[in-house]
């Protein structure tokens, strides 16, 4: 028996020839599994999240600590404009 599987938001229709329809209990448990562990080794280096309703995608690097910058000196105007005060920026 085969299905028609209709995915991405409608816009996308996928043909299933093997169905199961048994979703409860260790079954379940064992196509989860199966699934995931096939989903990690397919993944690549880049992973992608998506927003805005599906309609964006960003692309996300490895994240690293970044570096701790100098910390930068600053003078602002105060007193409409009679006075002046330093301030640090990180």
């Amino acid at each position: 028996m085969s299905l028609m599987l209709t995915t991405k938001r409608g816009t996308s229709k996928k043909m299933i020839e093997k169905i199961n329809f048994n979703w409860a209990g260790n079954t379940y448990k064992e196509y989860q599994a199966n699934n995931t562990a096939s989903i990690i080794l397919q993944k690549r280096n880049r992973t992608v999240v998506t927003s805005a309703r599906g309609t964006s995608m960003k692309y996300l690097e490895n994240t690293s600590i970044p570096e701790q910058s100098k910390t930068k000196l600053a003078y602002i105007t105060t007193n409409r404009g009679t006075k002046r005060r330093l301030i640090k920026i990180n």
